[in-house]
């Protein structure tokens, strides 16, 4: 019988329940005490390095002695830590791709040393084993500690090689995805950041253009200058969300939570607004209260604030925008309502995905890359807030930050 148990990183494994036939010679000995892990009379070829560093957890130093042999058998780099303390000690100084973890250790239970080890780690592999025969944890238990592996005193040295051959294959797997995903983030940093500087200077240059530094500008000159000006501002809008995107994905944020204006903070883009809207027949509505404080990160804020607005004016192509800013006890709020077409109440969460697109009911797909939103709701709630949306098809939709006041 195969018990298919989920591994992290959406990768499963199979662990099989009964021993197969297999070119290794099996020892006598089960894992157990006693027996003991392998029986150290039998044969067994030395094998060709591995470049895998197993760490093995156990309270017993036979069982750890007996282990290291088997595993080093295999040609595999064998850490051995008598408590979870000491586990943890070595995580923090070593490269370990593989972690066999007793379900009881001097200092604490199996499943806790887990819990600290994904705290820091979600790519190390986990098989947890267990001294006393019989004894199986939940498939909750392993799914909810991600934990990629079981190992009882029953089932002997060879199931547990076989759990290690495939805890060992899986992290090779998503140890190059992860390296996949973080060359191609970088790229699209590398390359966010050197299109973002032509491009302020285009934007310098047009502003001087329009304000007539160069020369009168014929009105039809004038018409088309406006109409560069507010397409570059929504180059420049996407590439900063790439740019942001890249930094959160990095872990590089850093924010620096202080008493700040929002109201100044929105009353900054009533000038962007009616650039984004262009010649469409919607009407700007500001409803600013100016004491509203909260404690944030005053970049991120603009962010969020940015992104509201260039969504709403995106779908938004007659009738009224209307930005509000109050404060109501212990939290400021702003919102921003559209007349545009609203949103199905079925993809209300859907839109605040990473690259999530939804098409408005009756309208036309528009453009975007799906980032936008997923940056809006991430960064507001890692400032202590959130941001919510309410709409109705056919009507519009009203988008709220919620940040903590300020007093």
């Amino acid at each position: 019988m195969i018990d298919a148990l989920p591994l992290h990183g959406h990768v499963r494994v199979a662990l099989v329940q009964q021993h197969r036939p297999s070119h290794r010679m099996e020892s006598a000995g089960a894992l157990a005490r006693p027996p003991t892990v392998m029986d150290s009379a039998s044969p067994h070829e030395q094998m060709a390095p591995s470049p895998y560093t197993i760490l093995a957890v156990d309270g017993q130093a036979e069982t750890r002695a007996e282990t290291k042999r088997l595993l080093e058998r295999e040609g595999h780099t064998v850490l051995c830590a008598s408590t979870g303390g000491d586990a943890l000690s070595l995580l923090a100084d070593k490269s370990v791709q593989v972690v066999l973890v007793e379900r009881v250790l001097p200092d604490m239970t199996g499943t806790k040393l887990v819990e600290h080890i994904r705290d820091t780690d979600d790519l190390v592999q986990i098989i947890l084993q267990n001294s006393h025969a019989g004894a199986y944890p939940s498939r909750e238990l392993l799914r909810a500690l991600a934990i990629q592996g079981y190992h009882d005193s029953s089932d002997g040295p060879e199931k547990l090689l076989h759990c290690v051959d495939i805890a060992c294959r899986t992290h090779t797997v998503l140890e190059r995805s992860r390296r996949s995903e973080n060359l191609k983030a970088q790229l699209v940093a590398n390359v966010s950041h050197e299109l973002r500087t032509p491009l302020n200077v285009i934007l310098g240059f047009i502003e001087l253009m329009r304000e007539g530094t160069c020369g009168a500008q014929p009105p039809e000159a004038t018409e088309a200058l406006t109409t560069i000006h507010r397409q570059a501002l929504i180059l420049l809008h996407l590439i900063n969300d790439f740019l942001d995107l890249s930094k959160l994905q990095a872990g590089a944020v850093h924010l620096g939570c202080e008493p700040v204006s929002v109201s100044m903070i929105v009353d900054e883009f009533r000038d962007t607004l009616p650039v984004l809207l262009g010649d469409a027949p919607v009407s700007p509505r500001w409803d600013i209260s100016p004491d509203a404080y909260a404690i944030a990160d005053g970049s991120k804020v603009r962010i969020i604030v940015q992104n509201l607005i260039s969504n709403a004016a995106k779908y938004t192509v007659q009738g009224e925008i209307a930005i509000r800013v109050r404060t109501n006890g212990a939290q400021a709020y702003v919102t921003v309502s559209d007349t545009g077409p609203g949103i199905e109440p079925e993809n209300l969460e859907r839109i605040f995905g990473l690259f999530e697109q939804v098409e408005a009911p009756g309208s036309c797909r528009q453009g975007g890359t799906g980032i936008g939103l997923y940056l809006a709701r991430t960064f507001s709630r890692l400032m202590g807030g959130d941001i919510t949306v309410e709409s109705t098809p056919g009507i519009g939709s009203t988008f709220t930050l919620r940040l903590p006041a300020a007093h």
